[in-house]
């Protein structure tokens, strides 16, 4: 096998794969033990060679070795709060711009996500029931992050330039 791997590189994986994060198995090929893609596990590690050494919920202990197997990082609540609060501040054009920048920062681990504006919300605005300017319906879908229904909502203010400024997201 052999791979070699950059200091750069190494120094990343072991930033995207701390101790104790979970991850989900794409593809692993091992001789000696059946390893099904979407199993999921615990990374105890990231070796020197680039080997993501992870507890398999099966009880196994296999790494994950650079260049020839895949696994991906899970995400969870947290994560997710943790971008809420990075995102107020942000300017978007469409709702597709904001979809892909949760996209990018949670690495493509979302395999529904909705954003679309809600018309409703004008007439809140106008008969004085809410003081945002504008909000979005926001969704993760079902069965993700530990929840049922992993639903938000952004609230955004439009700039001169009429792009989306976030200025608050929480869970519905």
């Amino acid at each position: 096998m052999g791979f070699d791997i950059s200091r750069e590189k190494l120094a990343a994986l072991r930033e995207k794969y701390p101790q104790g994060c979970r991850v989900e198995l794409i593809k692993m090929d091992d001789p000696y033990r059946e390893m099904p893609p979407g199993m999921h596990g615990t990374v105890t590690g990231v070796d020197d060679i680039g080997t993501v050494h992870v507890r398999w919920d099966n009880s196994c202990h296999l790494g994950a070795a650079y260049g020839e197997d895949r696994c991906r990082k899970l995400y969870g609540k947290e994560a997710v709060d943790a971008l809420f609060e990075k995102i107020v501040g942000c300017r978007f054009r469409t709702c597709g711009e904001m979809e892909d920048w949760f996209r990018e920062k949670l690495e493509d681990a979302v395999p529904h996500l909705e954003i679309r504006q809600c018309d409703s919300i004008n007439w809140e605005v106008d008969n004085g029931i809410t003081e945002i300017d504008y909000s979005t319906d926001c969704s993760f879908g079902e069965d993700i992050f530990g929840m049922d229904y992993a639903d938000f909502t952004i609230d955004y203010i439009r700039d001169n330039e009429k792009r989306m400024y976030i200025t608050y997201a929480r869970w519905n």
